[in-house]
């Protein structure tokens, strides 16, 4: 017998992902930033789970769950950028790396 698994029950599954560390890589120091974690696609930051914060960041930073948290998508949300040289503001991240369980 052949099981057929759909395309619902795969994307349940990888939504039950345990997420516990997200390493961080920004285009400059300097960033406040908060890392959501949502089962969702769009995700709602009053109901997601706070992985972290990251105030006044390095160049890279990781931020650690205190314990995992369950999903499937990342959201980093900046809430800090930088000021530059020249008086603008301006910041944003070069990668993301998403370990768990």
């Amino acid at each position: 017998m052949v099981s057929a698994v759909s395309e619902a029950e795969k994307k349940a599954e990888r939504s039950k992902q345990k997420i516990t560390t997200v390493d961080l890589t920004f285009e400059a120091a300097g960033l406040d930033a908060t890392i959501y974690i949502s089962k969702s696609a769009t995700p709602d930051v009053k109901t997601d789970k706070v992985l972290g914060t990251i105030t006044n960041s390095n160049n890279t930073e990781t931020v650690t769950a205190d314990k995992a948290i369950k999903g499937q998508y990342v959201l980093v949300w900046i809430t800090g950028v930088p000021q530059t040289a020249t008086g603008g503001y301006q910041g944003g991240v070069a990668e993301v790396t998403v370990a768990g369980e």
